[in-house]
């Protein structure tokens, strides 16, 4: 993998006949997998030719569907920083309220 791509030309590839996403500053042709997606051809079509990282990471995907993901890997993104090159997969956070109980 030695290909480099800036977002401008990442943004030529937005078609089904080509569709190409970035996440986490790595470049992915998503083409042969848009009819086996399980959320539907839409929604890699919404970010087709883009940084689609907020996007993929928001769907709570998998450690499955990133496996499945890096078959697809065709390079990197030459993007400033920002851009979502380099950013990390946020796996989640938990959020605990904790009460104190009054006493009487």
């Amino acid at each position: 993998m030695s290909k480099e791509f800036t977002i401008e030309q990442l943004s030529n590839y937005n078609t089904k006949k080509e569709l190409f996403v970035a996440i986490r500053g790595y470049v992915y042709d998503v083409t042969g997998f848009l009819e086996d997606h399980p959320g539907g051809d839409e929604v890699l079509m919404d970010v087709a030719g883009q940084e689609a990282t907020e996007a993929y990471d928001d769907a709570g995907h998998s450690e499955d569907a990133d496996k499945t993901l890096d078959k697809f890997l065709i390079g990197r993104l030459n993007a400033p920083a920002g851009a979502g090159a380099g950013k990390t997969r946020n796996k989640g956070t938990v959020e605990v309220e904790i009460y104190t109980l009054k006493r009487w």
